[in-house]
């Protein structure tokens, strides 16, 4: 590339800026040029201010002067001239291009999916349209299923068939290989659909969730068929009203099938440690009675509330009941005194019916002690000599098990 040395410079000693007289230097100099300065060095230039005022990167070192011959000795190759071109034609008008561009370069009509045609904007397969003036992005044919569209985002309005059950418009995109293919259909007024084409056809629209829907990566939701009924998988919550079937408000449904005729609920009562499942009952669209799940924290506990065991004691002697209804209670009573007869223990809790009750004991003589007779009730037991017995004058002492149901 030719070197710039039109017109003539000022220097200034220990001054950084070259004014220039009859030069043209900002569509002439570059920066990063070197500056053949009257001093016979070359410095780099740093800015150009205007077609007369340029800046060196470092002040001139030579002695002042006005009306010096200089050059601009271009140190970057062919950059400055492939900049200087590409400037050139960005600065072409629409009707300037075409002149350049053949028109067998460019798109035939809208939509043409000739290959290696240069696409215009707006008009290309819905890319950069509004739609609003010459609806160029609708889609291109009187309905989605049909085949030979050309792969692009369109819109589509309520005229057109083939729509997602329910959508009066949206917006499609849409590839098509041969006889496989697969669409996208955002509707306007929300959601978002999918469905592919294999060689039998197109399938059926399959909505794809958000997050939040059926309570799915977000809090609970309510359940669309209530908490009486089976629902689909999700997450929910619902007070009231409680089903015959029990279980809590906080609930899991895993349905069975796209019928819904049966399933799984896992449920839960808030802010509780009581757990339920239940079962589907098949083809009925509800659950069988709620089973309480046992854990380490209700296996002893209220056995009428669930738990396995319940523990308790009082004045009388410690029991143990269990869920199923066995019940058992244990102690010991001490008998002091002479001539006694028909004592009585008093069960630390009744029982349902008459339990069996098996006692050992001690005396001042063990005979009696060891054996005495029983007359077990509900609610106690009594202690009875053997008739003409002597024995245990002072003392007895008699440790007692009784078992029994605490419940039918």
């Amino acid at each position: 590339m030719a070197w710039y040395s039109t017109g003539t410079v000022k220097v200034t000693v220990n001054s950084a800026t070259v004014t220039g007289t009859g030069t043209q230097w900002l569509a002439a100099a570059r920066q990063g040029e070197a500056f053949v300065a009257p001093d016979g060095r070359l410095y780099e230039v740093l800015n150009i201010a205007s077609d007369t005022s340029l800046t060196l990167t470092m002040p001139y070192l030579g002695a002042s002067a006005t009306g010096q011959r200089y050059a601009l000795a271009p140190m970057q190759g062919y950059v400055k001239e492939l900049a200087d071109r590409v400037a050139a034609l960005l600065l072409l008008s629409q009707q300037e291009w075409a002149m350049v561009l053949k028109a067998a370069d460019l798109q035939a009509s809208p939509n043409d999916p000739t290959r290696e045609k240069i696409l215009v904007t707006g008009k290309s397969f819905g890319l950069g349209s509004t739609g609003a003036l010459d609806n160029y992005d609708l889609w291109p044919s009187a309905s989605l299923d049909d085949t030979g569209v050309p792969a692009g985002m369109y819109y589509v309005n309520s005229t057109i068939a083939g729509k997602p059950p329910g959508a009066a418009a949206g917006i499609v995109w849409h590839r098509q290989a041969g006889s496989a293919g697969a669409q996208l259909f955002i509707v306007t007024t929300g959601g978002l659909l999918i469905r592919g084409r294999t060689s039998g056809g197109w399938g059926g629209w399959d909505p794809v969730l958000r997050q939040g829907v059926f309570g799915l990566g977000a809090g609970t939701v309510a359940p669309p068929n209530g908490r009486d009924g089976v629902n689909p998988f999700g997450w929910y919550y619902q007070s009231s009203p409680v089903p015959a079937w029990g279980g809590g408000q906080f609930f899991l449904d895993m349905p069975y099938g796209s019928s819904q005729n049966a399933g799984l609920r896992l449920s839960t009562i808030p802010y509780t440690d009581d757990f339920f499942l239940n079962g589907g009952v098949s083809g009925k669209k509800e659950y069988r009675p709620a089973c309480k799940l046992v854990h380490d924290k209700n296996i002893v506990g209220d056995v009428g509330a669930g738990s396995v065991i319940a523990v308790g004691s009082n004045a009388n002697g410690t029991w143990v009941r269990f869920a199923d209804g066995t019940q058992i209670c244990y102690g010991t009573q001490l008998f002091q005194g002479i001539a006694w007869n028909r004592k009585t223990w008093t069960y630390p809790l009744e029982f349902y019916s008459s339990p069996v009750v098996t006692c050992s004991g001690q005396g001042d003589n063990g005979g009696f002690a060891s054996a005495p007779l029983v007359e077990p009730y509900t609610r106690e037991v009594y202690f009875t000599k053997v008739t003409g017995s002597v024995e245990n004058d002072n003392w007895a002492k008699f440790g007692c098990i009784a078992i029994g149901r605490w419940k039918a």
